[in-house]
């Protein structure tokens, strides 16, 4: 598997070609969880398990919330379990209405 399989619009901001799955894969997990589309999700979970996928989503500081409520509900893994849950139960919100 190659990262060029995946969508072009992944990683737009980055010389694919420097990319290598086990170095980045903190990276790559992430932004397929984000923006990608079923084709990449179903190719992340062919090279690395469904399992790791998790470990990794556990262990990122930032994921938006409706990519963290789908890997949980995928995973069926508690929500307070990922490490973004609670950073953002932690930070205080300015300006709440």
């Amino acid at each position: 598997m190659l990262i060029t399989d995946f969508s072009k619009h992944l990683f737009w901001d980055v010389d694919v070609s420097t990319l290598h799955f086990d170095k980045h894969k903190e990276y790559i997990v992430q932004r397929v969880l984000e923006y990608g589309v079923m084709k990449d999700f179903v190719l992340l979970i062919n090279y690395f398990s469904l399992n790791q996928v998790k470990n990794i989503a556990i262990s990122l500081r930032s994921l938006d919330d409706r990519t963290l409520n789908f890997i949980a509900i995928i995973t069926n893994t508690p929500i307070q379990d990922f490490r973004c849950y609670t950073l953002k139960q932690s930070q205080q919100r300015h300006w709440v209405s």
